[in-house]
């Protein structure tokens, strides 16, 4: 009986290696599984978030280019220089088109428009954003320059039927630091300055960035 006993060990041996070998291998297989399907979910939720980037990118781009829609105009604004509770200029939007349907040319321009006995300084041919830092400005006789009522052409945006220009282009050759010189008269008094912009190529927003006033007959532009 011994040797049967024997043999009959001996083959219980490999059949349980063997079963062994096989639930590590199936274990192995299920978490392989297990990773490959969490992947999945992740790259699924993945292809949705590509999604909803995709269609943000294209709503802000399409909002920008005006591609579909007029460009937003930006809030006409006042401006107190002196800080005396008294405007001295106004930032206006106005806009024009064509007649015909579709408008075969249509335009926004933003202006800086002195108020009362105020003026700006302006360059024949040129405009009103030609100063640079350690420019002067005079009360009187500025070389190439002269002081007007005008309103002053800062920043403006065109197009053709429903399609406008990627952009808002300043009025100026500079490409940063734009200064309009301005000329005060309250009660006899004069005084002489400069406004430092803040210009929005994408919205055509205008900003007052810093400011500078004297009762001197001159002044030199210079921001510390």
């Amino acid at each position: 009986m011994a040797p049967c006993e024997l043999e009959s060990s001996s083959l219980l041996i490999p059949h349980y290696t063997y079963t062994n070998r096989y639930v590590q291998a199936k274990a192995t297989i299920l978490q392989q599984n297990a990773l490959f399907i969490e992947i999945l979910y992740k790259l699924y939720d993945m292809r949705y978030l590509i999604i909803i980037l995709l269609l943000f990118v294209a709503f802000v781009s399409c909002e920008r280019t005006g591609d579909f829609m007029t460009p937003i105009i930006p809030a006409d604004d006042s401006i107190d220089i002196d800080n005396d509770m008294v405007y001295d200029f106004i930032v206006r939007y106005s806009s024009i088109a064509t007649s015909d349907i579709p408008s075969s040319h249509q335009s926004i321009t933003g202006v800086i428009k002195p108020l009362n006995d105020n003026k700006v300084l302006d360059r024949e041919s040129v405009g009103n954003l030609f100063l640079k830092q350690g420019d002067t400005i005079r009360i009187e006789h500025n070389t190439n320059a002269d002081w007007n009522r005008y309103a002053a052409s800062v920043i403006g945006i065109s197009g053709s039927g429903d399609k406008w220009n990627d952009e808002w282009r300043i009025a100026s050759d500079l490409t940063n630091d734009f200064f309009i010189g301005v000329k005060l008269k309250k009660d006899g008094n004069i005084k002489v300055g400069w406004i430092l912009l803040g210009l929005d190529k994408w919205y055509g927003s205008i900003r007052i960035l810093d400011k500078e006033l004297t009762s001197q007959s001159e002044l030199i532009i210079h921001m510390d």
